[in-house]
């Protein structure tokens, strides 16, 4: 059976629904992610408004195939284009240190050196098309912080959603997959932020 826009929608809710319900006092340290503390922080729902938007816009591109090979084709591709987004920006993330809004660093997730994330971050938004067309610069500042993080956890939210989605289409042993691929484009693009080349835009498609 072809997926449809009504069920895409239907397994969007759900999602949000279960991931704006997580306690995350109780969630081990491993299972946190700053995707999530983004999305239980929208009491205007602004938040949600817009990951469904951009579903929406997806589920229109999905539905338009004519057959499930082209469902599943279009369907992987939206995927791994959100699961490089995520791994792209989950290095530089910005955060307040303390309660200074005036005051912004990186994330301490990783062994870069302050120096290669900002040169990372400038390429990013100096070369990635995407990033550039959603506001994102290489400034640290509370906008941009804003920015960043709105980004990585829209996208891995849609990434999140869609592989939910295309397991009603015959698509097995998607989570391992992703899990797997995501695990590899992050080590990728760790190691080509310490060479100083970061060459992963050559994987978008």
């Amino acid at each position: 059976m072809l997926l449809d826009k009504n069920l895409i929608l239907y397994i969007g809710k759900e999602r949000i629904k279960h991931y704006k319900n997580i306690n995350l006092e109780s969630l081990p340290n491993e299972l946190q992610d700053p995707w999530l503390n983004w999305i239980q922080g929208d009491p205007d729902l602004n938040k949600e408004k817009y990951f469904f938007q951009e579903l929406l816009r997806r589920a229109d591109e999905i539905c338009s195939k004519q057959s499930i090979a082209e469902q599943k084709k279009t369907t992987k591709t939206i995927i791994l284009n959100y699961l490089l987004n995520t791994a792209s920006l989950y290095f530089v993330l910005l955060y307040p240190k303390g309660y200074d809004l005036n005051n912004i660093q990186f994330a301490p997730v990783s062994n870069a050196t302050e120096d290669q994330l900002n040169k990372y971050l400038t390429h990013l938004s100096t070369n990635d098309p995407y990033f550039k067309s959603k506001g994102i610069t290489d400034q640290k500042t509370f906008e941009n912080a804003a920015c960043l993080i709105q980004e990585y956890s829209i996208s891995t939210l849609l990434y999140l959603t869609l592989e939910n989605c295309i397991l009603n289409i015959g698509v097995g042993n998607i989570n391992e997959k992703i899990a797997s691929i995501r695990k590899n484009m992050v080590n990728d693009i760790l190691a080509n932020i310490k060479n100083n080349n970061s060459t992963f835009n050559d994987l978008k498609t």
